[in-house]
């Protein structure tokens, strides 16, 4: 019996490290992925203007004006009109056959690109928006998804709003926006 003692006392001593171990680790990883992944309540904070860059300096008018065209469209972004694209993000999932939990991934990149300097403009026209949302779902469905819809797909299913260019392009801000 005493010989037992002994190894059960280090089975407990080893026990006791690794949990202490392991719940260090789950902290810290908590941290790292609460501040990699938050994003800000963008739809109550006045953001600028889509007049201007994510610097500050003023866009020329051909460009202010290039996506935001009609006054439907410059109407600002609300929790309403984001609920609308949420939902319209889960028609194309069951449409397209994508993992709704894919959509999900999408919903993240956007919140958190919208609480972005970059983001800034999709708050102040409906179409940016949109062009945001639905390069968020291609972004996800490219990383998540076995089977790629491709830029110019997403852009049919626009149904006119954008381009593949305008979702490339519009991928590039998003990627540089959230630091990737």
């Amino acid at each position: 019996m005493n010989q037992v003692e002994p190894s059960i006392k280090r089975s407990c001593a080893l026990f006791t490290t690794c949990s202490n171990e392991i719940s260090s680790r789950t902290k810290a990883m908590h941290i790292q992925e609460c501040k990699a992944y938050s994003s800000g309540d963008y739809l109550s904070q006045g953001f600028g203007s889509s007049t201007h860059d994510s610097f500050g300096q003023r866009l020329p008018l051909h460009q202010q004006m290039r996506i935001c065209k009609s006054e439907a469209a410059t109407k600002k972004v609300d929790a309403i009109y984001r609920g609308k694209l949420s939902n319209w993000c889960f028609q194309v999932a069951d449409h397209c056959q994508i993992d709704h939990e894919t959509v999900g991934i999408a919903i993240s990149y956007l919140d958190r690109f919208l609480s972005t300097k970059l983001g800034n403009p999709a708050l102040q026209c409906r179409k940016t928006f949109q062009l945001a949302t639905m390069t968020s779902l291609y972004m996800a469905v490219k990383i998540f998804e076995h089977e790629v819809i491709e830029p110019s797909e997403f852009a049919l299913i626009s149904r006119g709003v954008c381009t593949e260019k305008d979702i490339t392009d519009m991928e590039m801000n998003i990627l540089f926006a959230l630091g990737w």
